[in-house]
């Protein structure tokens, strides 16, 4: 096992610390590779409540230090809320994507809570798609949220085709390539 492999399975194994994101971001500046600053902002992010007027600016810089990072990269590593559960919780789904099990794809991990799969999504259209389809999903922390994003009213009649959101023209995917087509009856 190489250095890179050891420092990810030591966040895996301790999924919600962030002593071993902080670890491998100084190894990944060591290194000169990227990443580091995305990891931590994120733990930055991760250390203030969901009230803290520090929230947009650490959103800000975790969107900022995440642009060129592969997605699968992003994916592995993230902290992010799961979104567009329909298992029905008191008030939101208490899973996070850090700490669901993982699966062959890094892109896709599973909530044995509701055993579901739950698709981490590198874009809008994406995400509204799969929670068009009542797919649990985890949005990549890159992405420009708006409040409601994945609120039906927002899909529009329009730009929907057969169960599949379109992309707003505005919206520009991260790597320049098109999102993978959700897979349809992901439900268990």
């Amino acid at each position: 096992m190489n250095d890179e492999a050891a420092l990810l399975a030591a966040i895996r194994a301790d999924p919600g610390a962030d002593t071993p994101r902080l670890v491998y971001a100084d190894w990944l500046d060591d290194h000169g590779r990227p990443g580091g600053a995305f990891l931590r902002a994120e733990c930055a992010l991760a250390a203030v409540p969901a009230d803290d007027p520090r929230r947009a600016r650490l959103l800000a810089a975790v969107q900022e230090a995440g642009i060129g990072r592969d997605a699968a990269w992003v994916a592995t590593v993230s902290r992010v809320a799961i979104e567009s559960c329909g298992v029905t919780f008191r008030f939101r789904c208490t899973k996070r994507w850090e700490l669901l099990q993982r699966t062959d794809d890094p892109c896709v991990r599973f909530c044995g809570q509701c055993r579901q799969e739950v698709t981490f999504c590198r874009t809008i259209a994406e995400a509204q798609a799969h929670a068009a389809l009542g797919d649990c999903i985890a949005v990549d922390p890159r992405l420009v949220r708006r409040p409601d994003d994945l609120a039906s009213d927002m899909w529009g009649l329009e730009g929907m085709v057969a169960g599949i959101a379109l992309p707003a023209e505005d919206e520009i995917d991260l790597k320049g390539e098109e999102p993978p087509e959700p897979r349809r009856g992901g439900r268990r």
